[in-house]
């Protein structure tokens, strides 16, 4: 398991917010010191790990577990219902180690009990296995779907939008993710919230590009204007 955590220092504050934003930050930086990471850069506890998640509300992004060979779909893919064979023999799926890992996921978060309130997935079909083998019931959301997604097809390497439409794409990205978060505290504030999606949508939030099957975990600063990346965490 990998962690890191992503602290802002050495930022100064006016006046009304400094109170506020020092509570906050030193609530984030005990939240690394408790994963062994403040300071001394020390691997953090598989415990200590899983006792910040117990705490709940936090978003975690996770990219898509393990897939077969290949780096994007096949030319001609479907989006679609994934028990028609048409549509998953079109797509990029996971591998059988990729399915196996995701199911031994679920089955470490249901012993750690680590509530996981909320799952959102990206329509493609190895996001959705991902989501069905860690967790089980989950939603769909096109948000959350790969920039090859036909709706913003257009000229470049495999389909990537060139120019406005990506800068476009990765702005609705990172609004969707704030806004998700924002409701979500609106209603209960508990439990954490699953991401299912691919990497391109996770840089595109954090600037951070994860392994198959990481987590980049988020959390809501106390304004709730911005999500905040916490560390980054490859369950094994």
């Amino acid at each position: 398991m990998q962690l890191s955590c992503n602290i802002v220092r050495g930022v100064r504050w006016k006046a009304p917010r400094r109170r506020v934003l020092s509570a906050f930050f030193a609530s984030l930086l005990g939240t690394c010191a408790q994963l062994g990471r403040a300071q001394t850069g020390a691997p953090p506890t598989t415990a200590a790990w899983w006792d910040a998640l117990r705490q709940g509300s936090y978003v975690i992004l996770m990219r898509h577990g393990q897939t077969v060979p290949g780096v994007f779909d096949p030319p001609g893919f479907r989006l679609g219902d994934c028990a028609d064979p048409a549509v998953r023999t079109s797509q990029r799926n996971l591998s059988d180690e990729g399915l196996a890992q995701s199911r031994a996921l679920g089955d470490t978060l249901r012993a750690q009990r680590v509530p996981i309130t909320r799952v959102l997935s990206s329509q493609w079909c190895r996001c959705r296995d991902t989501a069905q083998a860690v967790v089980g019931p989950h939603r769909e959301a096109q948000w959350l779907n790969s920039y090859r997604d036909p709706a913003y097809a257009g000229a470049g390497d495999a389909g990537m939008p060139q120019g406005a439409p990506r800068e476009r794409r990765e702005a609705d990205t990172r609004a969707s993710a704030l806004a998700l978060a924002q409701q979500f505290q609106r209603e209960d504030g508990k439990g954490n919230t699953l991401l299912v999606t691919h990497q391109v949508n996770i840089t595109a939030i954090t600037g951070i590009v994860p392994a198959m099957g990481e987590w980049v975990v988020l959390k809501l600063n106390p304004a709730r204007t911005k999500l905040i990346v916490v560390g980054q965490f490859l369950p094994t």
